[in-house]
């Protein structure tokens, strides 16, 4: 819809001050509505044309104040086309950046903006990507306007992550995953009026979820290694802990006995947990060989971690020397074990419902990845699943 503007300067005679002389106010119009600005000059009401909308001519200050109004109401009409052309809606804060001299907001001010507003809300990897993506749009075009945000920029985007970056499938897919959540609250707030990601299909890659079928994990139970490997030790006792819990490396690694409940004598328990990732609650009947792991790290306090810390990097190396040493030739990280704590239910027949709470999936969705529906209790389940690895 073609939008509707106007600019006229208006003489204030309600506000006459002494002397006769009435202040000037600029009056423009965008779509039927009426906005009205100071011009911060004054003029004698004599001297004022109201027909022309210009100070009279013989009047000592003609020349300049009608110099500036006409000025004024040109510089007015090429802001204005310029917003149409990039198709930035036309609003009283467009306005104001006009007539009162405020500082641009352009597209890369609002999104750094917009992340500092977030922080607090979102997790710091997740700030950090926002942060990541900014500075790479950066140093594809140092100067972005909201109107530039167009089909042609999301693809020239893409080709950039692709050739410059060299981003596989799921790199570009995270980046355009960024640039659109900023985009969608560009919206929201009156600055873009749509999306360019209209027309653009963002691809996401089918990863392969590799994981360790039960007979695998057999073989890495029956691993026996040299008392001096104490870190390659917590990190099989870890993961493999896992492939017993679903839990992922954020939750494990901070795991204390105040998440663990067992019974009298203690051969059976649950885990109860707050999901790092979704902050959803999720509640795990504990098996056997699950208890015998936590038993070998007991500890006096209940709020210390079980596992004394190792990093995600250093525990996915050691992943990949636990298979070389039980002949496994996979690309295992620490991640798979939750993903071979999934197989593995459905091997069992465990529900796909019951799999979905256990795993703290918010969506069924989710959870029919790893496979067809079935129908079994929790506790069932999890003994199925002992029974299996015993």
């Amino acid at each position: 819809m073609k939008n509707a503007w106007g600019l006229r300067v208006v003489l204030r005679k309600d506000k006459m001050k002494d002397g006769g002389r009435c202040p000037l106010h600029w009056e423009a119009t965008v779509n039927g509505q009426v906005f009205k600005f100071s011009t911060g000059k004054v003029i004698e009401l004599k001297h004022w044309d109201n027909l022309k909308k210009e100070a009279k001519k013989g009047c000592g200050y003609s020349m300049v104040l009608n110099g500036y109004l006409r000025n004024t109401i040109n510089d007015y009409e090429e802001y204005m086309i310029g917003l149409e052309n990039k198709e930035i809606p036309l609003s009283k804060k467009k306005l104001e950046v006009f007539f009162r001299g405020e500082k641009k907001v352009t597209f890369y001010d609002f999104f750094e903006r917009t992340v500092k507003r977030w922080e607090g809300d979102k997790k710091p990897s997740t700030i950090n990507s926002y942060l990541n993506t900014l500075k790479i749009m950066k140093l594809m075009d140092s100067d972005v306007d909201f109107g530039d945000i167009d089909y042609e920029f999301i693809n020239k985007w893409d080709y950039y992550l692709k050739t410059e970056r060299n981003n596989k499938v799921m790199g570009r897919f995270n980046r355009h995953k960024c640039l659109k959540a900023i985009i969608k609250e560009a919206m929201l707030q009156g600055y873009m009026t749509k999306t360019p990601y209209l027309h653009f299909k963002i691809k996401k890659q089918e990863s392969k979820r590799e994981f360790l079928p039960i007979e695998e994990v057999k073989r890495l139970m029956e691993l026996e290694l040299p008392t001096k490997h104490i870190r390659l030790q917590r990190s099989k006792d870890m993961f493999l802990f896992c492939c017993f819990t679903g839990l992922r490396y954020s939750d494990v690694v901070r795991l204390t006995w105040r998440n663990i409940q067992l019974d009298a004598d203690e051969t059976k328990g649950i885990l109860t947990i707050e999901m790092m990732k979704t902050s959803k609650e999720v509640k795990t009947a504990l098996i056997p060989t699950a208890i015998e792991i936590l038993q070998r790290y007991r500890r006096d306090s209940l709020d210390k971690p079980i596992f004394d810390h190792i990093s995600n990097q250093a525990v996915n190396r050691n992943m990949h020397v636990l298979m070389r040493l039980v002949g496994i030739n996979k690309r295992i990280t620490f991640h798979c074990s939750r993903h071979s704590f999934a197989s593995n239910h459905l091997e069992v027949d465990t529900s796909i419902s019951k799999l979905k709470d256990m795993l703290g999936h918010a969506d069924i969705s989710q959870t029919q990845i790893y496979a067809k529906n079935l129908d079994k209790g929790l506790v069932d389940s999890m003994n199925n699943l002992a029974a299996a690895y015993a």
